[in-house]
This record gives structure tokens, sequence and C-alpha cells, in this order.
């Protein structure tokens, strides 16, 4: 199945005059793009009962076959497995990432972070990363 940043090489080849394509990607590649209101463009989970409003019909993997998609957030996470090799250095990334700099760099992306950043269950993170977070 190709990915979206495969549509990239349409673009570049003339072969395709526009795209769907998220932010980061865009900025990433340096392409032109039009900015969506958060209104509509699944960016913002203040939006997400708005959102919930649209749905999409497919097709499905069988011929015949419909499946309907309803709007959420696209929203990206970030966790420390059960089973990380070197936790002490994933608590330090997300230190990083959470603050000031790595929101900087995020946003600098393409990916504009959340802020503060949410976690559905605090309790559940390491003790260090817990005052960086919002429930």
């Amino acid at each position: 199945m190709p990915r979206s940043v495969d549509l990239i090489y349409l673009l570049h080849s003339g072969d395709m005059d526009y795209v769907f394509q998220y932010r980061s990607v865009a900025e990433q590649h340096d392409l032109e793009y039009l900015e969506l209101p958060e209104e509509i463009n699944l960016s913002s989970p203040e939006f997400a009962e708005f959102y919930s409003h649209a749905q999409v019909e497919v097709s499905g993997a069988k011929p015949g076959e419909m499946v309907t998609y309803t709007g959420v957030p696209i929203v990206y996470g970030v966790t420390i497995p059960k089973n990380a090799p070197h936790p002490d250095l994933a608590i330090a990334f997300l230190k990083f990432i959470l603050s000031k700099e790595g929101q900087a760099i995020m946003a600098e992306n393409g990916q504009p972070p959340i802020v503060p950043a949410i976690a559905s269950d605090p309790t559940k993170l390491p003790e260090e990363l817990r005052e960086l977070v919002a429930e």
C-alpha cells in the first residue's frame, strides 16, 4: 500500500497537480500548501465532537463491501514500552520532547504540539513525566 509521502513524487513529476497531505510532510518537503481552518482540518482535539459529524464511505476489502470512517482529531502519541531496554533514556527523550525546546523543534517541522501534553491516565507514567502532562 502506498504511503502518503509517495504522492510527493507524483507532484514533482507533474502527474498530479495537488494532493491532500499532512502539513508536516508538506513543510518537511518544502511544498506549497493551503492550510485549512482548525474547524475542519481534523487537527484539534477541541473540535472532536464537531469532527464526528463528518463521515465518508470507501470501498472495503471485499467486492461490494463499504467501510464508513467518522471524523476524529488526527493527533500523534508517544509512549515508553514496558520492556524498553533503556527506560532512563526514554524518559530523558520524552522530557526533551515535552520541553519548550523540543516543542519548538516539533513545531518547526510541521508537528505543532498539544500544550500541555495530555495523558489518559497520568498515574501510569513514570513519576518524572507526570508534572509535564495534563489529564
